[in-house]
């Protein structure tokens, strides 16, 4: 019993991050499709590259979730050492709960892009700001204004996340194929 004690303290506090990760998945949609809803006017181009840089952090952030296996290996542990010490600790509900949601967070495939999909898809004049998104990202590769090869890497990938959050293939909404205010020309030239 002291050993699972023990586990369950070491592995405690970085549960709690990858919680936390869990947690900020619902701030963070809240606030893009916020910020997002403020760049429909002209002369929002900075909003716009700033809304493209948090894009790529919460694509990034998605991808090494879904990587790293060692997330769910060490979940398991820490559930079961907590199955075994749950009466030496307090707000053992509270915890149980957060275990569950946290196992299916871990369980899905990209949830931080999913739910930013579904909320982005749900706002009026979410396309416009998009295609402007993906244009601005366009003429930042075109133009040179990245100097690093880190920051023209996330304006590639912001480029191609966009393509996809603007794709909803399943009839509710825009198709980025065949949207006439996104030039694939133009972009399918950058990934050539």
């Amino acid at each position: 019993r002291a050993m699972y004690l023990t586990s369950f303290e070491v592995l405690h506090p970085h549960v709690q991050r990858v919680k936390e990760l869990m947690y900020y998945k619902d701030d963070a949609v809240a606030k893009f499709c916020a910020s997002l809803a403020l760049c429909t006017g002209p002369g929002s181009d900075g909003l716009l590259l700033a809304l493209s840089r948090v894009f790529d952090v919460v694509a990034v952030l998605d991808s090494i979730k879904d990587t790293k296996a060692c997330l769910s290996n060490d979940l398991s542990v820490y559930k079961r050492a907590f199955a075994h010490c749950r009466a030496d600790v307090t707000n053992a509900d509270a915890i149980f709960n957060s275990n569950n949601a946290l196992q299916l967070f871990l369980a899905e495939k990209g949830p931080l892009l999913s739910a930013l999909k579904a909320a982005v898809h749900r706002l009026p004049g979410a396309e416009e700001s998009i295609c402007a998104m993906a244009h601005l990202c366009a003429e930042a590769l075109e133009g040179g204004w990245c100097l690093l090869p880190a920051e023209r890497h996330r304006m590639l990938r912001a480029c191609a996340c966009l393509v996809w959050l603007l794709d909803c293939p399943a009839g509710g909404g825009p198709n980025a194929f065949l949207s006439r205010k996104l030039r694939r020309d133009r972009l399918g030239r950058l990934f050539k």
